[in-house]
């Protein structure tokens, strides 16, 4: 993987963070069917594809393991969410 590619994918996975995020906080506040956490939705939908996109041509096996990794971020913040 070029070095270009690894800062593209890092830069997306930042995005992607900070994406979910908003959307939680969005969900939490405005309640998951409104029209902003939905837009919000579509917007981490597009991101995630395009991360999807970029792996595709790694070994599916790592491909796997990554969005496990990701997963593991998202369920770790819905988990701090629902605490507060």
């Amino acid at each position: 993987m070029s070095t270009d590619e690894r800062i593209l994918r890092e830069k997306l996975f930042v995005e992607i963070s900070l994406k979910r995020q908003q959307l939680i906080e969005t969900a939490n506040l405005k309640g998951y069917t409104s029209q902003e956490t939905i837009q919000i939705s579509q917007e981490l939908d597009k991101l995630l594809n395009k991360y999807q996109k970029l792996t595709f041509c790694q070994n599916p096996f790592k491909r796997w393991l990554k969005m496990l990794s990701i997963n593991k971020i998202f369920d770790h913040s819905l988990k701090k969410q629902n605490s507060i």
